[in-house]
């Protein structure tokens, strides 16, 4: 798999994922609640990093978010760098704590 290769990305009831050779996947773990989508956690395994795998399902969240009407609540580090990084989905982002 190289960084130009197209992926897919699924959904499932708490999380979306790209399925990776040898049963891997990279994940994002997410909840639902009142309107908000809480992202948890991002993982992607270390032969597979830097591919921009996160970013493909950070993406996702923010085209679901936008499809529901959701506001984003970043947990994990990984779902505030992203939001950091792109400064015109601030009107998505809602605090946490």
């Amino acid at each position: 798999m190289s960084a130009d290769t197209e992926v897919q990305v699924f959904q499932d009831d708490d999380s979306f994922y790209i399925p990776l050779p040898n049963s891997q996947k990279a994940l994002l773990k997410y909840r639902l609640e009142e309107g908000k989508i809480y992202v948890l956690s991002a993982y992607t395994p270390p032969e597979y990093r830097g591919m921009g795998l996160a970013s493909k399902l950070m993406d996702e969240v923010v085209k679901f978010a936008l499809e529901k009407n959701l506001k984003i609540v970043p947990i994990c580090s990984y779902a505030q760098h992203y939001m950091d990084k792109h400064q015109e989905l601030r009107n998505l982002i809602v605090e946490w704590g």
